[in-house]
């Protein structure tokens, strides 16, 4: 957790400055990848609603693992990592 810069207050959203980074792995990109012998990047890099795919990720600044499976992602993801800034390769 870290300080929202407009109110100050502590907020789950930001590390830092700025907008927090989500990155998950795709399993059915993994399986997909598997049967069909391609190589799709199965990494995926959230920022706001902008989706960047890769095979390797750069963490930026700080960064923590979130387990929630009671309250997972809109994408159905349960386990991600939350990052001041992501750099996406491949």
């Amino acid at each position: 957790m870290g300080r929202c810069p407009a109110t100050g207050n502590y907020h789950r959203r930001y590390l830092g400055e700025g907008v927090m980074v989500r990155i998950h792995v795709n399993q059915h990109v993994i399986r997909a990848n598997k049967m069909k012998g391609e190589r799709n990047p199965p990494l995926v890099i959230i920022r706001g609603s902008k989706r960047e795919y890769a095979n390797e990720v750069q963490i930026i600044g700080a960064a923590r693992v979130v387990y929630s499976p009671d309250k997972p992602l809109s994408c159905g993801a349960r386990i991600w990592i939350e990052a001041q800034d992501a750099i996406g390769k491949g």
